[in-house]
């Protein structure tokens, strides 16, 4: 039997049965209303004392690591962790039965010196929650069972009132983390190409919703880590922070190490961790624990996101789970931004092609405003600053066709360059795009490239073939002065000096198509002449000087005639001003050393003087130069069988100006000469036959009309 308990002190009375009961209403119903399990334990102690004036009061609650202590109403000088100890075997006991138990010690004392203990579960739906300890003195008297019974109750309301305020807090931790993940997502939205903003928003909200001093976003672009993100310190902490990045994916921080482990990473003191770097950054930004969570793609680890706080001590794990989903979104708005920027990237590489063909279509007969095109697009889809179009000429030399940059004049005085050896030429050798990533540091960078590119300051450098039949003929070049060309960058110039060679070529097409109907025009319009010129090759020759001049591009022609007695003389001739009179001209002996012609017409082989500023001329030749400032010239001779009848002489102020299908189309224009010159004679002879036929005719005739006289 349990004695009853005496009147409290202090003048207070025991109530009425009834009495208790409206108070536990009432408490409950103050507990209810609150939302912070903090403010329930301090509210619980409060109401232990109003319901029972206890003379201790120590609330518990369970943990992972065990029972922890919530609260405590005890006389000064006393200890709660002791009292915690010495009431363990109960708590054991109270949380095997599930029920309140009322105990009275220690045993064998005096009543006035024993204490009435009450521990009472805090029992929740699937587990203990915590206890209610309270004891008054034996001198104060005993708790009835009706007193614990009030106490056990007001335990299970204090359960409820836990539960329902942590499932009202794992509630408002849900809204929160869905209006973050919404302010995330509308971030991602409106920064379709640029994650920066991203990140920081992840930052931001990862430190809020983690409970967390700090956190921090970054991006691992497979070598280094560069920090994107950072939030939670003041602006030199965060200068600290940063200027350990870019740094490499090691063990020396929470990024890198979870870079490396592609999973998440706790470091509970950074202080006690033998491999962590960042110390002098965690000092002035004041965290002691971290943890970082990888942003996964495919497997593959592109980021991280990381927390820490000023306490050591691991995170819960509901914050890690937290950190995962913001990771998930950083995920999704670095592939939308890839996707957007390649789609811009299809986009610009279409539009550029469907512009520079639309240049060639517009320019068939010219290559080089597709040349201009074609620079112009480098440019701007690879960030190029020095660009070039160079084509293979005759003589298998690199001539410069189109330029853009600001190094002209250095560029252009390394041309022309010869394809072998050459940067340019590896690859036209190689049938392939030639890249040097790093022209300054290359070993296979040839110096003259390396010069270059300390000279206008260019760091890589690609050339792109552009190959006919198998057969090289120029490069597209492309210089900038950061980071190495990618291998989508690589292909997309290619294409590019493919559709420069569908340019070339159609322009050559076009141009000896142009040029075939213009000499079969030229042809018909000198066999008209010799048609309507039967016995006369005087206007032959003046219209074959005529068309050459136009139709070659010459600055003088001239057709020369033997003279049968070793000489020679103009026959006709044109400049592009028109037909200049040969009556009175000089009449030339036949001598090879003295001029061109003379050695035509002595050898019978035609003469090709490409160049008269390298040739050594004779002296008749150098006087016509130094008066008509011709640089190149064709002598082709006129043969009649073993017999050469005179010389087509085509001279031109420009350096190389026959090139063989101009030198074919002359060959065309001297045979018509010959042609007309042999019609000539046989219309004469013809003609002298029949005269001669027609006298004998007479005389026979006469004959026979005066047989007698």
């Amino acid at each position: 039997m349990i004695p009853a308990r005496k009147p409290a002190k202090r003048g207070r009375t025991r109530a009425e049965p009834r009495a208790p009961g409206a108070r536990l209403l009432a408490l409950a119903t103050r507990m209810n209303q609150l939302r912070s399990a903090d403010a329930l334990c301090a509210f619980l102690v409060e109401a232990a004392r109003e319901l029972c004036s206890p003379r201790r009061t120590l609330l518990l609650l369970e943990a992972p690591t065990g029972v922890q202590i919530a609260g405590a109403r005890l006389p000064r000088g006393e200890s709660a962790p002791a009292l915690l100890v010495a009431v363990t075997p109960w708590l054991q006991q109270s949380r095997e039965q599930g029920a309140a138990a009322l105990h009275i010690g220690p045993p064998g004392a005096a009543p006035a010196d024993q204490r009435c203990c009450v521990v009472a579960p805090l029992i929740g739906p699937q587990a203990t929650l915590g206890y209610l300890y309270c004891d008054i003195e034996g001198r104060q008297g005993r708790w009835s069972e009706l007193e614990c019974d009030q106490l056990a109750l007001l335990a299970s309301q204090a359960a409820l009132a836990l539960q329902n305020a942590g499932l009202f807090n794992e509630t408002q931790e849900a809204r929160e983390q869905q209006k973050a993940t919404a302010d995330i997502l509308r971030v991602i939205s409106e920064s379709p190409t640029d994650v920066t903003p991203v990140f920081q928003a992840i930052a931001e909200r990862a430190r809020l919703l983690s409970g967390a001093d700090m956190s921090g976003t970054t991006r691992f672009d497979g070598e280094q880590l560069h920090l994107v993100g950072w939030h939670g310190t003041s602006p030199q902490a965060e200068a600290v922070i940063r200027s350990w990045f870019p740094r490499r994916a090691d063990r020396g921080s929470s990024h890198g190490r979870c870079i490396l482990l592609g999973a998440p990473v706790q470091i509970p003191d950074v202080r006690l961790d033998p491999d962590y770097q960042l110390r002098a950054a965690a000092t002035a930004n004041e965290y002691r624990s971290l943890l970082a969570v990888p942003m996964l793609l495919g497997g593959k680890a592109i980021g991280t996101i990381a927390v820490g706080r000023h306490a050591p001590g691991e995170f819960p794990d509901k914050v890690k789970s937290l950190l995962q989903t913001f990771a998930d979104q950083a995920v999704i708005a670095i592939q939308n931004a890839r996707l957007f920027n390649e789609t811009q990237e299809a986009l610009e590489q279409q539009k550029a092609s469907a512009d520079i063909l639309r240049v060639i279509s517009s320019s068939v007969a010219d290559a080089q405003p597709v040349f201009d095109k074609i620079l112009d697009s480098c440019k701007h889809l690879f960030g190029g600053d020095e660009l070039d179009v160079l084509l293979v000429d005759e003589q298998g030399m690199l001539q410069v066709a189109a330029y853009e940059g600001k190094a002209r004049d250095t560029i252009m005085a390394t041309f022309p360059a010869p394809v072998a050896g050459s940067a340019p030429g590896r690859a036209i050798t190689e049938r392939r795009v030639a890249h040097y990533a790093d022209v300054s540091n290359n070993p296979d960078t040839p110096p003259v490239l390396r010069r270059m590119g300390k000279v206008a300051g260019y760091h890589s450098v690609a050339f792109a073939p552009m190959l006919w039949e198998e057969r090289g003929i120029g490069v597209v070049g492309v210089a900038r002065s950061r980071g190495a060309f990618s291998n989508k960058e690589l292909a997309l110039l290619q294409s590019f000096a493919d559709q420069a060679v569908i340019a070339i070529q159609n322009a050559r097409l076009f141009n000896e198509t142009k040029e075939a109907l213009a000499h079969q025009t030229a042809s018909a319009d000198i066999l008209r002449v010799i048609g309507r010129s039967p016995t006369d090759v005087q206007p032959v020759f003046a219209a074959i000087a005529a068309i050459s001049v136009k139709h070659l591009g010459c600055d003088i022609a001239v057709v020369q005639l033997c003279n049968g007695d070793n000489t020679y003389s103009p026959a006709a001739m044109a400049t592009p001003a028109g037909p200049v009179p040969v009556q009175g001209s000089q009449i030339l002996p036949v001598d090879p050393k003295a001029n061109f012609p003379s050695r035509v017409i002595v050898s019978k082989t035609m003469l090709h003087v490409p160049d008269w500023s390298v040739a050594e001329l004779p002296v008749h030749e150098q006087a016509r130069r130094e008066q008509l400032g011709l640089n190149c010239a064709l002598y082709l001779p006129l043969l009649r069988g073993d017999e050469c009848v005179g010389v087509l002489v085509l001279a031109s102020k420009r350096s190389n100006a026959f090139n063989q299908r101009a030198i074919a189309v002359a060959e065309s224009f001297r045979d018509q000469v010959l042609i007309a010159i042999q019609n000539a004679r046989l219309f004469n002879e013809t003609q002298q036959a029949l005269e001669r036929q027609t006298g004998t005719a007479e005389i026979l005739k006469v004959i026979a009309s005066s047989p007698s006289d």
